[in-house]
């Protein structure tokens, strides 16, 4: 980010620190004008030449779905022609993007090794890159701008900085899944739309169609005193699908039923501070239950009926670090006996409530090299089979065990993924996944061991291709054998 220590800004003087090895003064700057977006933060300036040696600011009024950005850089003290200058040798930012559904943290670095000053052929290379098919950023006031390149390059000016970003995508997505709690691999292709400024309106749009899956999420730009914003999400899946039931890590096929989901949510997302956010959501979920081929004759199926249900959750950042606590509460419109031993203590289950919280990390090696560790903690009470958590899920995933395969009404989870990017193409991950959960007639916890590989390339036509495997060491298959993997190929296509 660019930030231009003038008169824009308030100074205080806080006290003298001493820098890589350098006497500074550290000096405190605040935006005079509250109501434009601006920098707010502290500078440590060497104490003799007066040059910047550190950087640390938080940008304020954002208005985008950037909710917060801060960003510490470090820069190198020199003396060129007997001028004392400073360089900057490296920028971490630590941002977070606020989507319809959920909060994504982004930690990024960069660095530095080498500058030249007033090189003899600089303009010869500046051309020579303006020229070449190389993407090409320019730091301006109003963030970092694309240099367009231009059609009559040849006899004119190669590139111009173009005159707006471009704020939306529609990707081809193709590609097949492959589960064990599927009876055959699931194909699937669709298209998503992304737009972050729908209708110059500064809203995000996110949807997803693809033939038997939809997905619709959006949200608006900060109103409210720039503070808080609206979100609405909505899905639903045209086929049914298995629900197995499962008691001390054995299926019982005879307690087996279909499900097809369908569920809507709308939030208020506001921020309390800069890198506080509070998440207000109403939601409302429908299951529709059918017998399978499996089922009990004599097993009651579940009443299909909505359920309404408010969320609460607490987002915070802190450098690499990020956290979220969150509450729900839910009613069942309607509720029944089910099962092959139906009691009228099932009915207490109408009503249920589910709270936890989850911690994750960055961690960045080097400019190929990165990792991110989280940790996630769940409980809740009058759980019942339809209502518990379920590892395998989509929103919550274990790498190598089918969809909704494991249920639990107490649990914690601990999610590793490292990532090489080898060459600027091809990028590999490795996956590391601990569950250890605990149901309403277990007598102790069962753990269950994760562990994975992607990667990421292009392919022919302007694709990129992604696969992924999973192995669950402790997963069931429909067979009853024990060991599970979950393989999931897709090629992308963005026009």
């Amino acid at each position: 980010m660019t930030i231009m220590l003038t008169e824009a800004y308030a100074y205080a003087l806080r006290g003298r620190e001493r820098v890589n090895g350098r006497d500074a003064y550290l000096v405190s700057f605040t935006p005079r004008a509250s109501q434009q977006t601006s920098f707010d933060g502290r500078a440590w300036i060497d104490a003799r030449s007066f040059v910047l040696l550190r950087t640390d600011a938080t940008q304020t009024r954002l208005r985008g779905p950037i909710a917060s950005s801060r960003e510490i850089d470090e820069y190198r003290a020199t003396v060129r022609a007997g001028v004392a200058m400073s360089f900057v040798q490296r920028a971490e930012t630590f941002q977070a993007y606020v989507g319809p559904t959920a909060s994504t943290p982004i930690h990024r670095i960069v660095t530095f090794d080498e500058y030249e000053v007033d090189a003899a052929d600089y303009a010869s290379r500046l051309d020579e890159a303006h020229r070449s098919d190389a993407v090409m950023l320019r730091d301006t006031l109003q963030g970092y701008r694309f240099l367009a390149r231009q059609p009559d390059a040849a006899s004119g000016e190669p590139r111009r900085l173009a005159l707006s970003s471009r704020d939306h995508v529609a990707t081809a997505v193709v590609g097949s899944l492959f589960d064990p709690n599927i009876s055959v691999p699931l194909v699937f292709a669709g298209v998503s739309y992304v737009d972050f400024n729908l209708f110059r309106t500064g809203t995000q749009l996110n949807a997803f169609f693809g033939g038997t899956y939809g997905r619709l999420s959006w949200a608006t730009r900060p109103f409210v005193r720039n503070r808080w914003r609206l979100a609405g999400d909505a899905s639903g899946v045209a086929v049914f699908y298995n629900d197995r039931a499962f008691r001390t890590g054995v299926e019982h096929y005879d307690e087996n039923i279909r499900q097809r989901p369908a569920q809507l949510s709308l939030a208020m997302v506001g921020t309390i501070a800069p890198a506080v956010r509070l998440r207000a959501a109403y939601e409302l979920g429908y299951t529709r239950y059918a017998r399978a081929e499996t089922t009990a004759v004599d097993f009651l199926v579940p009443a299909s009926t909505p359920v309404h249900g408010t969320r609460f959750a607490l987002e915070a950042e802190h450098g690499p670090w990020n956290a979220i606590a969150w509450f729900s509460a839910a009613r069942r419109k309607e509720w029944r006996l089910w099962g092959l031993a139906p009691s009228t203590t099932q009915l207490e289950a109408r009503t249920f409530e589910r709270y936890g919280a989850t911690f994750a990390r960055s961690i960045v090696w080097s400019p190929r090299a990165v990792a991110h560790v989280e940790m996630a903690w769940m409980t809740g009470r009058r759980l019942d089979r339809f209502s518990e958590f379920a590892l395998g899920s989509f929103d919550n995933p274990l790498r190598g065990y089918p969809s909704v395969s494991i249920r639990y009404d107490t649990g914690a989870v601990v999610r590793s993924v490292a990532t090489w990017t080898p060459t600027a193409r091809v990028r590999l991950d490795g996956f590391g996944d601990l569950g250890v959960v605990r149901g309403p007639d277990d007598r102790r916890s069962r753990s269950y061991p994760g562990l994975g590989a992607a990667v990421e390339a292009p392919a022919p036509f302007g694709w990129l291709l992604a696969a992924e495997w999973g192995y669950g060491p402790r997963g069931v298959n429909a067979d009853g054998t024990i060991g599970t993997h979950v393989v999931r190929i897709v090629g992308y296509k963005m026009f």
